[in-house]
């Protein structure tokens, strides 16, 4: 298992599976990272094929998460499901989906499965979230500073600025950020 001695800033115009460590928590933002619109059509995409999420899973041991800065509401939700929906996705991040959740500790969050709206507080609610879910002799181990030192985080979002906040909030992280 690799652990990321301090978190990483790289800029990439693609996601591959060589960015990846094995075990690792990937989260994905979600318009224009993981959800794009197609130029020419004017469709939404997936930037990766469910081929690629498929062996992340499966034989990567990886947990997929969607993390967006959409402001946390129901509706909003029902939104972003629907995008989700329309692209197949739904299955590789609601594995293990309680129904929908919401909370309003510090920053407020919506979430289904492993899908979460919670404004620009991306990273805070993550770690938020993590713990919540997880207890800290599972597998992953919770830090009150913001490691989580078990399993590597890799987080994928096309704003700077969700990248230099991830990057400094989720210690250890590989942050890359997402070009065009």
């Amino acid at each position: 298992m690799t652990t990321l001695a301090a978190s990483s800033v790289q800029e990439v115009s693609t996601i591959e599976s060589h960015m990846i460590p094995n075990d690792s928590i990937v989260v994905f933002d979600w318009d224009n990272t993981l959800k794009i619109v197609n130029k020419e059509t004017k469709r939404i995409e997936s930037r990766v094929n469910k081929e690629f999420l498929r062996h992340l899973i499966g034989e990567r041991g990886c947990e997929l998460y969607v993390i967006s800065a959409i402001r946390p509401s129901q509706m909003n939700m029902d939104t972003l499901l629907m995008e989700v929906d329309r692209l197949g996705l739904r299955n590789f991040f609601c594995q293990n989906s309680k129904g929908r959740e919401k909370g309003a500790n510090d920053f407020p969050w919506v979430r289904e499965g492993n899908i979460i709206i919670c404004g620009y507080n991306k990273a805070e609610v993550f770690l938020t979230l993590r713990e919540k879910d997880m207890s800290c002799t599972d597998e992953v181990d919770c830090a009150d500073d913001g490691h989580l030192t078990k399993r590597p985080v890799v987080f994928f979002d096309d704003e700077a600025e969700n990248i230099e906040k991830f990057s400094h909030i989720v210690k250890d992280s590989l942050c890359y950020k997402i070009e065009g």
